[in-house]
Formats: C-alpha cells, sequence, structure tokens
C-alpha cells in the first residue's frame, strides 16, 4: 500500500495534525567513598589452590593499582587461611577488576574463606584518589573464569538513544521513586547471581528513611525481576533519590562469583510536581462515534452535509462493515449491523489497553456528560475527562488522517470532538476516510484491497458482499462473536480479519491523537523534551520534509521492519496493523510517570 500517514505540530495553535498521503543539578551529599570488595573468585585447575593460580576481586568503583605493589596478605583480612607469599604485581582486568597471581603457601578455602579489604591496603585506589578499604567480607567462590557481560544498561528500558547515551544528546529525567534501573547481560557459561548484583548511586540515597551512602550497593532495597538476559530493578516508595544529576554504576556476577566490567549510567532526577506530571489522577478518555457533519458514499465521496448517520457509520458502509439491510437478533435484540460496532469498540478497546499497558490512561465509549459548553480545554483538575470523535473526513484534505489539541505535560482536558477550532475552522478527532481513500488507490494485492474487497461495495473491481447482506452473516457474527469457526467456513475469517484490522487501524490512529493531547511528543532532547522536531537523528521515512519531525519522532532504526512509534509523523495500513507498532521506550515511560519533562 503506497500510502504514509503524516502529520504536524504546531504549538501556538496547539494542534497536532496526522495526514495520510501517498508515495536541575544537586550536590552530591556523599563525597568520596573507598572502593569495596563485590565479589572474589579463586580460578584454577582444581578445586584448592595452588601456587600460580588466580584471585580474582571485583571491587565497588572504578580503581588503578600502583605501580610496583603487589596484593598479599597485607591488604587484606581474610577469615582463614593465606594467599601465599605473592610476589606478582596483580593485573587490571578492567577498572574494575583485578587479578592476583596467589603464591607459594596459599592455604584459603574457596566457599568458605571470607575477604576484606585491610586498612593497610596500598596497592589498590579509586579513580578520584581513595585507597580500598573496608566493606562488607565476601565469601571466596570458585570461579568458571568467564565473566559475564553487561551490555546494556539504562533507567525504564528507554532505548539508549532516548536516554542521552546517543546523538541527540540529554539527559534523561526521572522522578525521585518510581522508575526502574534495566541491566541486560550474558554470560558464556553460567547464569547471573542476582543476590550479587551491585548497584550504587554516586551521591546518598534514602532508603526506608536512613541515608545510604554514596557508592554503597542499593539493590537489596530495590523490587527485582528477572529476564532470560535481563534483570529489571523497580525503585519502589521506600527508596527516594535525591535531586539532581548523579550516576549509578552495576556490575553483575555469574553464580560462580565471576563478575562483569562495571557499567555506568547518567541521569537526573528531579520531583514530578503536578504541574509537570502528566496523571495526577488518572486520565480517561471519551470516544465518540456520533459525529455527522457530512455524507460519504460507498464510493468514499464525501458532501458537507449531515445525513442523520454517523459520519464513521459511514466509513463502515464503504468497508463493507454495515449494509443497508441488516440481519435482526443476531445477539438479544441487536442486528447485525449493531452487533459489528459492538465488535469494533471491543476491540478497538482492548487495542488501546494494550497500547497504553502501564499507564493510568482509560478509553470508553460511554459519555460521563457533556464537555463545557464553548470551551476548547479546561484545567485538568477542573474536569473528569478528555474526549475525541472518531468520524469521517478532515473536511478540508482528504490527506488528513487525524487532528487533536498539544497539551505539553497534560495540564488540561481536551475537546478533540469541536468541528471549527482555531482561525481555520479546523475539525478534531480521528478520521479513517483518508486511510479508506489511499486503501483503494493502492494495489489490488495490497493488504487493504486483500482485506476488505471481499465485503465493499463499491471500490474493488468485483463488488464484494457487505456483512449482513448474505443471509448467513448471523450465524457467522455469532461465531466471531465467540472466536469460533466450527464449519472452517472462509467468510467468517473475512468478517472476523476485516473487523479487526479496522479496529487496529483505529487504535493505533487514536492513540497517536490522544497522545498529543497528553503531552507528546514535546521538542527537543530530555530533560526539556521527548527529542521531538530531530530529523536529524531520527530521520524521517520516505521524502518527508523535516518540518514534519515537530511534534513527533519516528525511530525506524528502533523497531522491527514493518513495526513504527505510534507517535510517527507517518504510518501506513500495514505498518498501522503489526503488534510491534508500538509506542517509543521513552514515549511509554513518559506515559506511565517514570520519565518526564520540563519544558523551558
Amino acid at each position: 500500500m503506497p500510502s504514509t500517514v503524516l502529520s504536524s505540530c504546531v504549538r501556538v495553535a496547539a494542534i497536532a495534525s496526522i495526514l495520510l498521503i501517498a508515495g536541575c543539578s544537586g550536590s552530591s551529599g556523599g563525597g568520596s567513598t573507598p572502593p569495596t570488595i563485590v565479589t572474589a573468585a579463586f580460578v584454577g585447575a582444581g578445586g584448592n589452590p595452588a601456587a600460580g593460580d588466580t584471585l580474582v576481586i571485583t571491587v565497588s568503583k572504578p580503581s588503578t593499582l600502583e605501580s610496583g605493589r603487589v596484593l598479599d596478605d597485607t591488604d587484606f583480612a581474610l577469615s582463614s587461611g593465606t594467599l601465599g607469599t605473592v610476589s606478582t604485581a596483580p593485573t587490571a582486568l578492567s577498572s574494575t577488576s583485578f587479578q592476583i597471581t596467589l603464591g607459594t603457601g596459599v592455604t584459603f578455602q574457596p566457599g568458605t574463606t571470607t575477604i576484606v579489604f585491610s586498612d593497610d591496603q596500598d596497592a589498590l585506589r579509586s579513580t578520584d584518589g581513595q585507597s580500598a578499604k573496608g566493606g562488607t567480607p565476601r565469601t571466596i567462590t570458585a570461579g568458571d573464569g568467564d565473566a559475564p557481560t553487561l551490555s546494556d544498561f539504562t533507567l525504564d528500558n528507554v532505548d539508549d538513544a532516548l536516554a542521552g547515551q546517543g546523538n541527540a544528546g540529554g539527559t534523561l529525567q526521572v522522578p525521585i521513586t518510581g522508575f526502574t534501573i534495566d541491566l541486560t547481560h550474558t554470560d558464556p557459561t553460567n547464569p547471573i547471581d542476582s543476590s550479587r548484583t551491585f548497584i550504587a548511586s554516586n551521591v546518598n540515597v534514602s532508603v526506608n528513611g536512613a541515608n545510604r551512602e554514596a557508592g554503597q550497593n542499593l539493590a537489596d532495597a530495590l523490587t527485582l525481576t528477572s529476564g532470560t538476559n535481563s534483570s529489571s530493578y523497580l525503585v519502589p516508595d521506600t527508596v527516594r533519590f535525591q535531586e539532581g544529576e548523579q550516576t549509578l554504576l552495576a556490575i553483575v556476577s555469574d553464580v560462580t562469583g565471576m563478575s562483569s566490567t562495571s557499567s555506568t549510567f547518567r541521569f537526573r532526577v528531579r520531583n514530578m510536581a503536578n504541574e509537570f506530571r502528566p496523571f495526577e489522577s488518572g486520565q480517561t478518555w471519551f470516544l465518540d462515534l456520533s459525529r455527522d457533519v457530512e455524507s460519504i458514499d460507498t464510493s468514499l465521496n464525501t458532501s458537507p452535509v449531515a445525513d442523520a448517520t454517523p459520519d464513521f457509520n459511514e466509513i463502515l458502509f464503504a468497508a463493507g462493515l454495515q449494509n443497508a439491510t441488516t440481519i435482526q437478533n443476531v445477539q438479544g435484540a441487536k442486528d447485525s449491523n449493531e452487533v459489528v460496532v459492538d465488535l469494533l469498540k471491543t476491540r478497538i478497546l482492548a487495542e488501546l489497553t494494550t497500547l497504553f499497558s502501564g499507564a493510568n490512561v482509560s478509553f470508553t465509549f460511554d459519555s460521563s456528560g457533556s464537555f463545557p459548553s464553548g470551551e476548547s480545554s479546561v484545567p485538568y483538575a477542573d474536569f473528569s475527562f478528555s474526549q475525541i470523535c472518531i468520524a469521517g473526513s478532515s473536511g478540508s484534505n482528504n490527506n488528513i488522517l487525524g487532528s487533536a489539541l498539544f497539551d505539553p505535560s497534560n495540564t488540561r482536558q481536551e475537546d478533540n470532538c469541536q468541528t471549527a477550532f482555531g482561525v481555520n475552522d479546523s475539525r478534531l478527532g480521528v478520521f479513517p476516510h483518508a486511510a479508506m481513500r489511499l486503501g483503494v488507490l493502492s494495489g489490488a494485492s495490497s493488504d487493504f484491497h486483500v482485506t476488505f474487497d471481499p465485503l465493499a461495495p463499491a471500490f474493488s473491481v468485483t463488488p464484494g458482499t457487505p456483512i449482513g447482506a448474505d443471509t448467513g452473516d448471523g450465524a457467522r457474527l455469532v461465531e466471531v462473536l465467540n472466536g469460533t469457526n466450527t464449519g472452517n467456513d472462509n467468510r467468517i475469517t473475512v468478517m472476523d480479519t476485516a473487523i479487526r484490522k479496522m479496529a487496529r487501524l483505529v487504535a493505533v490512529v487514536t492513540a497517536h491523537e490522544c497522545g498529543h493531547s497528553m503531552g507528546l511528543v514535546a521538542n527537543g532532547p530530555m530533560p526539556q523534551g521527548l527529542y521531538g522536531n530531530d530529523a536529524s537523528n531520527f530521520p524521517l521515512s520516505g521524502n518527508q520534509p523535516s518540518t514534519n519531525a515537530d511534534g513527533h519522532i519516528q525511530n525506524t532504526a528502533l523497531f522491527p521492519d514493518g513495526a513504527q512509534n505510534v507517535m510517527s509523523p507517518a504510518i501506513n495500513f500495514e505498518a498501522a496493523q503489526s503488534a510491534f507498532t508500538v509506542f517509543n521506550s521513552l514515549n511509554l515511560a513518559y506515559l506511565r510517570e517514570r520519565a518526564f519533562y520540563v519544558p523551558e
């Protein structure tokens, strides 16, 4: 389907449209802390240490070795045994892991002996000048010799390019609590032991109301969710980071005590005051299907005259999802047309629930009252919901698929059902007419035509048979409702697929437009924005002008082929159908209130 959905965000008028066309710093509060031992692993050919075997110690912060000095018994306190007569200088395996060659007479016992730096340690100091000393005694393990790799370190699962780690710059901003610390890791031999994971900040952190000093492990105070090669640590309300820029350091270890090279992540913490918090009491959206400001025939021709049929229903007639003659009593007293609309509503809501997973945002087709008369928006706390109309066309441009008010940080409730907004008397809402019109122009083998041609009465080469036009469609709809196809009836599959794909299209566009009205995508890098209006670092597809990036972000490189960010300025029918077309990781973190921006 050679069609693309384009959108632009006009900040002064606060309209964001989607079109369809062809083709604060703070003090550290903790000072500098000395390195301590995180893990100590014996590596040797036998079960008992011998001269020439090695001991790998991993420390809590990047460090260097003092030239010409050894690490021996005088530098440590062992609970039993000795490292032997160490005569060889240690070797730096990384900035946090160091290898000691054991000497003659070594007698410690792996799995039993504990080790900790002594106050007399003089061979290893941190890069900020602190000699390693003290800490918690660690049991020396029998290591397998294969160190794990910590391949990615981020917060809120935000991709590096959107977390201040890429060419677009910026600094990821999170609230003082409630965000996640996410590690991706591998090990060639043994699994990761999460009980050994080390996560520390370079500033003091409040844990259960007490001060945990900079450089001390926080992992035990966080809530862990483990994956096959990942570990996600939720910062609970009992852990509160201080405001300002800071850096986290992480080290992962496998079950044998071998540890990764440390990795760091720089970020910013700020109290998420209500003026910057998008959903302090949640967000409800009323989806209104009742607009009737035009007439649309089954060939998708439009006329600016209301005709007592909702414009969205007329789109459904053109798609073959409604029929002039209905089958009665398909589900209770509901006829075939009513059942199809109910199915669409159910599936649109299900798709939106998935797209906004984890966000305090809900959608309904049931009105809770009228939006304040004469108002395009009202303060967030003054009304209980926002609304958007799912209708027919934009009335001004057949390529416009949606248009909505842009609301930085979601400080207001919006009425995206207006039909004469601003100086241009623009319609706001979702306009599937554009997708249908461009779908008709796509090739006969396109997903659009394969989906709708068997049903659409006018735009296919061979007119289709709308749902309700075949006497057996009542029974078929019952099967669709039940999720069954007992007779392996192809028409049941056709009906189900067309309803599902129409619902998915409408849901993705609705998510995009409602996203704008909840603060997506603020221009500029974090912490001032969400990387909107950056076509240089986040190129646009096709031949779109760079101005289309205003209020949007595409992120082609972050999505598999055929999928894209919901907040892209361009989308086609096929991409809307992909299960991998979702909000990018930063947009989703914002919607989940785990990251936020403060506009300049």
